[in-house]
This record gives C-alpha cells, structure tokens and sequence, in this order.
C-alpha cells in the first residue's frame, strides 16, 4: 500500500505533505519550446487527474487527487520537484497546481485508511537504503526504521515533520530507531555522509565536485582517507574511469599495444576505449598507460566519448577568444576545447588579470573530478550506448589525441543562439534577455559561460530601469565618459544601489559573485519599490553561513522568490556569476518581483 520514496544524488524526490497542507510544485526552468509527459501512477486507494497530459517547461498544471472510500491522501509525490504550503486541503478531494520541469515526470498519490498515518522516506539511495515497518499505522503504534548503509558512509543526522518526532527515536538493535507513529504523517529525512578524505578540506575550491564524482562510484580515493587532489591523472587512470562510466562493458577484442597486456588492471579499459574510437595509442606501436594525461587531451577524450557513447551531438562551441594562450591549442582539440567551455566542463585560470586555458597542462585528480561532475550534471542521466566494437585501426597517430576533423560550427535548430542548446535549462531565460534588450548576443552567441563583470552588472540593473536620462559625470577615475556603461554606473551610485573602492575606482572589469548582484538586486528593487520581503534562512543550504553578512538578507529574498537556486544543493554565494545564471535571474525577476 505504501511505497517507500527516495533520492539518488542531487535527484531529489520531494514530499508534499496534503495532510495538513496544500502544496504548490515548483519545477526546474526549461525549454519552453519542448513537450514533456505528465503523467499519473494508478492507485487501487485513490486516483489522481490531471489537467494536461503534455506540456512546455514552465507551464503550470493542476492534480486533482480523489481518494476512494474509507481512505485519505497522505502524500503526493514526484520526481525533482519542490514544494510550498499554500492552505489547509479539503481531506477528501484536493487540487494543487505544479510548474513542468523540463523532463518527464510521473505523480504517485499515496493513500492510507482514514485512521492511519504513513512515513515517508528521504535518503541518498547511492549511499544505502532505508525502510519503515510498518509503512503506515494508526497513532500511538510502534514504528521501526531500518537503515543498511553502504561503507563508508553512516547515518550523520535524521530530520522530521513533525520536528520534534526525531528526538523521541530510541536506538534499536543493529542501527534501527524505534519511534511511536503520532496523529499526523510522518516525513523523515536521513542524511547519510563519509568521513572527509584528509586531504580535501571542506573549504577546497574542489571538494563537492571531489564528493560528488567519489559518490557516483566513477573515481575512488587512493585510501579511505586520502584523494590524493594533486596527483596526476595518468592515460590508464582516464581509460578507467571512461569505463566505469560506460558501465565496465564486456570487451571482446584484443589490445595491440605493445605495453598493454592481459591480465593487468587496465587492459580491458584500454582496449575498450581504443577499440570504440574514444582514445588511441602512439604510431610506435605504445599506449604509455602511465603518461600522465593533459588537459586538451581529456576533453578531446571526453568529447569522443560524449559523441561517440552517450549519441550526443555536442553541438556547443565557445570561440575562446577570451583565453589568452587559446591559440597554444594544438589542431586536434580545437574542437573539443571549443565545447568544454561551452559546456563548463573546463574554465580557465586568471593571473595578472588575463584568463588561461593552459592546453598543455596535465590534469589533476581534483581537476579531473571536476570535468567529471560538470560533464555529468550537463548531460543529466544519459545511459551510454556502446557501439558495436572495431578492429583497432592499424594507423595509430603521433597524438595521444587524434586530430578531430573540423566542420562548419552548427547551429542548433530551434535556438536562435549557436551556443544554446534548445534543451539548455537558461534558454528560455536567454531568448527573454535579448528580447528586452537586458543583455545582448554577439555575432549569434549568447556566451552563456561568460563571467558576468561589475561594469556589465551595473549596465543590466540601468536596461530594467529603461535607462533613464543621467545627469553629472561618473565620480570614478577608472571610467571614461565614453565608455558603454558609464551612464549605467553613475546612475546606479546616484541611486545608493552600487559603490566603488576606497581609491575613487570602481573596477567595472572585475566578475562580480552570486551575493554581489544579488545584493545590488535588491538595492534596485527598494528603489522601485517592489517586494524586498520576506527573506528565508538560508540555513537549508550546507554553504548558507558563509554569506557576507552585507548579503545575507538578499539572498533570502532571492531564494524566497526563487531568483536563485543552489548549485549541486549549494548557495555558492563567492561563486562568480556566468550570463546563464544572470538571464534566470532577471527573466524570474520580473515574472516574480516586476509583475511583468
């Protein structure tokens, strides 16, 4: 009758409590321009009806949930969803409305008899399972929950509603909490977590991308307690993990490299991999398993496989121009570096001021972990599709990365930008950008990657007041009156919402973080007078006590109206602000804030 619910990764599955509260769905922004399914699970205890069966990302719908006789709705549940109490529900018929992710999605109502309650399960299913006995019971009957996690993980805290049941649990035998079922359905959350690798502090630049790679079984640490984010990932290491990924396929071909034999670790990752056309050896006959591999060499690595395994066209390309050794990219990775950065899979290196690609540079486990995770929660849950394999061809190139022919850049049908993807979750966000003449595209591009400077913030914040007359010059002597956003700046100080340095600068050429905008957002809005309350804690974020205390009041509000969301479940308020993530932010801003 009961179906326990669960999580994998950041995947949430998200619980909306129709017991005592209607919720509201609110869904992932998408493309507009493409259909999803809705649909409904059956229910021998209650049917839930939908308004619409198809929908565009974005587009709200309504659930009907009727539950048959003698029973009631405990909970309603989807995937990737959030949810927001509105109003007490009617017990026996109860309507709420949801916004379309841009994926399919399925509802499930869960019903129980009148005088029962359930218990609701949430929890990382990468890292164990847990389970209710009984799943659901009239009040004041003795519940047991069950945990089995896998090593090395534990169970580090459980969260409920109602709050104060947690509290109340008494440890049972072999890791179970005994609890008695209360007059009201029950959610428990339990968090799972590893002991942190020694060397990766939980302040690195690199430690989510490090846990969430390690999480998904695709890299290990070199010990329970160290990762090792320095070390060199050498051409066998990267074979392995393109393998791990694939799913360790069942390899029928035989290696012909000269120092690759049977038997070792990484002969059936090696021959995998050549034979599918994803890496290749040295025209001396070698595949040097133990060369470390460098960063042009793994996207080109990483590009194949994209292409050639995952079927994905990878249309993206950036035009690097704002790389200041691009042209140190040797012929073959052109292409592929080109759609790294499109992508975010790879982002440059800044020293003096200029920004670095370093091509020619070798790739570090944290590094490594990084293109991983960013490759892989760009493309979503893709199941790889292995080719039938081939003979190794006979001409094996110089390069460890053969020469990738290039074509004419194509444009993705359906966008009107030759770096947006019709399916990107900031397409929406960046047709509606350049349609108000808040942000502009250069030569068909919209260079969504790009660091988002003060200047160009300012001059943003200046396009959503209409621009209005400005009069006096900019106090600033870093900004030249000809300059594009000198207007932009001068008014933005005239109205309180922007300040400069100490010096009389104002460094309109340095990228401005996540909480800095925000901040100045929310200066705008109380000059116009719209909504600058309320604002939630931001405790539910893992990073939410790290905002400047200047931001900790915008950035609820942002949150509360949904301007911004957390990246892999975090705030990243230090984090710098791309196009993309700006585009969201004002598209949402003036559906939420302006009323437009």
């Amino acid at each position: 009758m009961i179906k326990r619910l669960s999580y994998a990764g950041i995947a949430l599955l998200l619980i909306i409590a129709l017991m005592g509260s209607l919720g509201v769905l609110t869904g992932v922004r998408g493309d507009s321009r493409q259909t999803y399914s809705l649909t409904a699970a059956e229910n021998e205890f209650g049917v839930l009806t939908l308004s619409d069966q198809t929908l565009h990302a974005g587009e709200t719908f309504t659930v009907t949930v009727q539950p048959a006789e003698g029973y009631r709705t405990a909970f309603v549940v989807a995937d990737a969803l959030t949810s927001r109490t509105l109003a007490e529900p009617n017990r026996k018929k109860t309507v709420f409305t949801g916004v379309m992710p841009s994926h399919d999605i399925t509802l499930q109502g869960i019903f129980v008899p009148e005088k029962e309650y359930a218990v609701a399960l949430l929890y990382n299913t990468l890292r164990g399972d847990c389970w209710a006995e009984p799943a659901s019971a009239a009040a004041g009957t003795p519940v047991i929950l069950n945990t089995s996690v896998k090593e090395p993980y534990q169970v580090s805290r459980i969260a409920s509603v109602p709050e104060d049941l947690a509290e109340t649990m008494v440890a049972g035998e072999n890791g179970t909490r005994l609890f008695n079922m209360p007059e009201s359905d029950v959610v428990l959350e339990i968090g799972m977590t590893r002991d942190a690798f020694e060397d990766v502090p939980d302040d690195a630049w690199y430690a989510s991308y490090v846990y969430d790679i390690v999480d998904k079984g695709i890299m290990a640490g070199i010990s329970s307690t160290e990762f090792q984010p320095e070390g060199q990932v050498t051409r066998a290491q990267a074979a392995q993990i393109l393998y791990t990924m694939a799913g360790a396929p069942a390899v029928n071909t035989a290696s012909s490299f000269n120092d690759v034999f049977p038997g070792q670790w990484h002969y059936n990752p090696i021959t995998w991999c050549t034979s599918n056309g994803v890496m290749a050896g040295y025209s001396s006959g070698d595949f040097l398993p133990d060369a470390a591999i460098t960063r042009q060499q793994m996207t080109s690595v990483l590009y194949k496989y994209t292409t050639k395994i995952l079927k994905d066209p990878a249309s993206e390309r950036d035009d690097l121009q704002f790389f200041a050794d691009k042209d140190s990219i040797s012929s073959y990775a052109k292409t592929s570096m080109q759609w790294a950065v499109a992508r975010g899979i790879i982002s440059g290196t800044r020293e003096n001021g200029l920004l670095y690609i370093q091509p020619q540079g070798v790739v570090s486990r944290a590094q490594m972990a990084i293109m991983l995770s960013s490759m892989l929660s760009d493309a979503g849950e893709q199941t790889p599709v292995s080719p039938a394999p081939e003979t190794p061809s006979p001409e094996i190139t110089e390069s460890p990365s053969p020469e990738v022919t290039e074509s004419p850049e194509p444009v993705d049908e359906g966008t009107d930008f030759k770096d947006v993807k019709s399916y990107s979750w900031y397409r929406s966000a960046a047709d509606y950008c350049v349609a108000q003449n808040y942000m502009t595209a250069d030569d068909g591009r919209f260079l969504p990657n790009k660091e988002v400077t003060r200047g160009q913030a300012a001059q943003m914040l200046y396009s959503l007041a209409d621009r209005p007359a400005v009069s006096g010059q900019t106090p600033f002597t870093d900004i030249s009156a000809g300059v594009y956003y000198s207007d932009a700046v001068t008014w933005c100080v005239q109205q309180d919402i922007a300040a400069g340095f100490a010096d009389r600068t104002f460094r309109p050429d340095i990228p401005i973080s996540r909480q800095q905008f925000i901040a100045l957002l929310h200066r705008y809005t109380k000059f116009r007078g719209y909504r600058i309350e309320p604002s939630d804690n931001l405790n539910k974020f893992p990073d939410g006590g790290t905002v400047s205390d200047y931001a900790v009041i915008p950035m609820g509000w942002a949150t509360h109206y949904s301007l911004i969301a957390g990246i892999s479940g975090n705030l990243e308020p230090f984090g710098t602000l791309s196009r993309s993530q700006m585009a969201c932010i004002l598209q949402t801003y003036d559906r939420q804030i302006a009323g437009k």
